[in-house]
């Protein structure tokens, strides 16, 4: 063992050698515990005449006061592992062979430990048995310490600290159980035989006291109302949560900010809050405590109420004629097939009135709190009489939008064909635009392949949630079977899909009822799944009967059919009649399908039942016109799919067409119907709905 120090020189005559000269001892360096031990290393100067060197801890028992540590050595230095249990004095004996001579003496012993970093402390869920938090502290590893302390502060105490427990030097982290019923400092002593070091203090408060809250709403302002919530300070909180409560989330909340004031304004909409709870939750670093929930008021909620209007409004436009919304509700475009500007741009010409029901749409967008119109929409080859606007769809990220002008004339039959004529009557067409951050810009004009004067092609559209794949529809197209070219019945119907694959958009298929019939006007309604795989078409005029044992026996019955896609093509997996199909009911007049797919809406707004609520008898036909909606599942375990409600109004009336539009919810668990010709004249939400003192005031339901 030992240094790199030179070997001593030995002179010729040993015998005639003074004493060596007095070595000097350097301050030892000590390493970390290693095996129960500290590497120590000495090293001194080289003394005069030695011949060589022994390390001494001091022990006046000991010849020389030397208790030896490792073997004599030629070399200058020496590492030794050393217990280091008690403080010892070192020294360096210089030799030869007339004797001995003695280094300086110094004091060895382990460091003083380094600092301990004290994490912040990670205090636990409240034990109503012990009226404890359990709290773990955690620290980094202290070079030197052979244990650790965990104290509270009490400046009566000698270091200041209240005893809580303590570990050896293998373990950092202790929890321990704590009432927190004061502000504390905590902290941890890392200790050895030397001395004890000091942690940074971590505080631990006891838990926020409750606070109160008000809710406000204000005047409006840059296009919406703001609604202030305020609230008092809570006792040791240091800062705030403000929920709308959510018992599907951790604390029940529904983050909708986070603040050290006590005051946040934001912008809400009544739908998603007409029935939803607020509160407050005051916290610091113990826990959290939630303030009694409060609800908005009726008249708040009546405040809150956007009211859009076109921005070139005028008489008989029919301004959300059609209309659709984002996923996310913050895009929302509407269409209005009459208005009667010529304009050929986007964003230009909205105050001249020279091309009839030429039509626009106009996208808005929710942004900063409130809602601005983005973009007033002309088709690029706008014409009179082309009905652009009659249906519209919006992508679930509120980029996409396609557009419907079953009034559209030109000839073309091919995707960005020569539009620029009026060749073929209402022909139609559907229009593609994408919003790139900035602005809109019309995508492509889509015309059916087979496009012929009359086949109000684009009278219905719908776009998936990505906005790749379209579905448009066709119902007066007159193609009796799959044979596109051939015109051999009217108003047979016809539905197309196209899909935006390597920048472009093709057709991917164009569909035919299995049954295709005579004035069926299939592909009057459509929906395509969010993930632009499944499609449903209704045929409102269908005659098929219930259980399909006559094709011609229940004119007017209506179907629908579902279409799925494995990618690249499209097949028919369903053929759906109304269970109680009559005679000019309509089922297939709207249609809707969730976001995968599973879930499917279908409105008969003809049918005469008199029944009301959910899967009550759908026989007789007392109440003309009152309509019905019938709601469909995919069984996975069978892949066929099954009704699994029937349903009619709450307040069945004569001619209130219920099911005349509906929505189904992303997820397929919530539906909303209208009823245009409902009658009551209750107002507002859940009123009186059973008179008829408001003909045609219409209706909206929510399952």
């Amino acid at each position: 063992m030992g240094g790199d120090g030179d070997d001593a020189s030995v002179p010729g005559n040993t015998n005639s050698l003074p004493l060596p000269g007095a070595p000097v001892l350097a301050q030892p360096t000590v390493g970390a515990l290693t095996d129960d031990a500290y590497p120590v290393t000495f090293s001194w100067s080289r003394a005069a005449n030695a011949t060589g060197y022994t390390l001494c801890r001091k022990d006046e028992s000991q010849d020389d006061n030397c208790a030896k540590q490792g073997e004599p050595t030629t070399n200058t230095s020496l590492n030794l592992p050393l217990s280091l249990d008690t403080t010892a004095d070192y020294f360096v004996l210089a030799s030869n062979s007339t004797g001995k001579t003695a280094s300086n003496e110094i004091a060895v012993s382990i460091p003083k430990p380094e600092m301990p970093v004290l994490a912040t402390p990670q205090v636990g869920a409240f034990n109503v048995s012990s009226s404890s938090y359990p709290v773990t502290f955690s620290w980094d590893s202290a070079e030197y310490a052979t244990h650790y302390t965990l104290c509270r502060e009490d400046g009566s105490e000698d270091d200041n600290c209240q005893f809580l427990q303590q570990t050896e030097a293998n373990n950092t982290s202790l929890t321990v159980n704590l009432n927190l019923d004061e502000p504390a400092n905590y902290f941890v002593l890392a200790s050895n035989g030397t001395g004890k070091t000091a942690s940074v203090k971590q505080a631990l408060s006891p838990a926020p006291g409750a606070t109160n809250f008000s809710i406000g709403v204000g005047e409006l302002e840059n296009g919406y109302h703001p609604v202030t919530f305020n609230w008092e300070e809570a006792d040791h909180a240091t800062g705030y949560t403000l929920c709308r409560k959510n018992e599907a989330l951790d604390d029940n909340c529904e983050k909708l900010g986070e603040t050290n004031e006590l005051s946040l304004t934001l912008s809400l909409g009544p739908l998603k809050n007409h029935l939803a709870e607020f509160f407050v939750l005051a916290e610091n670093s113990t826990d959290k405590t939630a303030s009694v929930a409060k609800s908005l008021e009726r008249s708040d909620l009546t405040t809150l109420i956007t009211y859009i209007k076109a921005s070139n409004s005028e008489e008989d436009d029919y301004f959300a004629y059609s209309l659709s919304m984002s996923s996310d509700g913050n895009t929302v475009a509407v269409g209005a097939y009459q208005e009667d500007s010529s304009s050929r741009e986007i964003n230009s010409g909205e105050s001249n009135n020279s091309a009839s029901s030429a039509g626009a749409v106009y996208v808005y967008r929710f942004a900063n709190g409130s809602w601005t119109q983005q973009a007033y929409i002309k088709a690029l080859n706008a014409d009179a009489g082309d009905r652009f606007g009659h249906s519209v769809s919006v992508s679930g990220d509120g980029n996409t939008l396609v557009v419907g002008a079953y009034g559209e004339s030109s000839k073309a039959t091919t995707i960005n064909g020569d539009g620029n004529n009026n060749e073929a009557g209402y022909s139609g067409a559907a229009y593609v635009y994408r919003f790139d951050g900035s602005s809109w810009t019309q995508q492509a004009i889509i015309k059916a392949s087979n496009a012929d004067p009359g086949d109000s092609f684009g009278l219905v559209v719908s776009v998936s949630g990505d906005g790749n794949t379209l579905a448009v529809g066709a119902p007066f197209e007159r193609s009796i079977n799959t044979d596109e070219s051939n015109n051999d019945s009217n108003s047979v119907g016809a539905a197309y899909v196209y899909r935006f694959e390597n920048d472009k958009w093709t057709q991917q298929d164009y569909i035919k009822a299995s049954n295709a019939g005579y004035r069926d006007f299939f592909g009057y309604a459509l929906s395509v799944s969010g993930d632009g795989n499944t499609l449903a078409v209704g045929a409102k005029e269908e005659d098929s009967d219930a259980d399909l044992t006559d094709p011609t026996g229940v004119t007017d019955s209506g179907a629908v059919y579902v279409y799925r896609s494995d990618g690249s093509n499209w097949s028919e997996e369903a053929y759906i009649k109304a269970s109680n199909a009559e005679s000019e009911d309509n089922f297939g007049w709207s249609v809707s399908v969730s976001e995968d797919g599973n879930t499917l809406a279908v409105a008969a707004y003809f049918e005469d039942s008199g029944s009301q609520g959910f899967n009550t008898d759908g026989s007789g036909t007392s109440v003309i016109n009152s309509g019905a909606v019938y709601v469909y599942r995919l069984e996975n375990e069978n892949d066929e799919w099954s009704q699994q409600a029937y349903i009619k109004a709450s307040n069945t009336g004569l001619y209130d067409y219920f099911g005349y539009a509906l929505s189904v919810s992303g997820d397929g668990n919530a539906l909303a119907v209208g009823a245009r010709g409902e009658g009551s004249d209750a107002t507002s939400i859940n009123g009186d709905g059973d008179n008829d003192n408001a003909g045609d005031a219409g209706a909206v339901y929510i399952y």
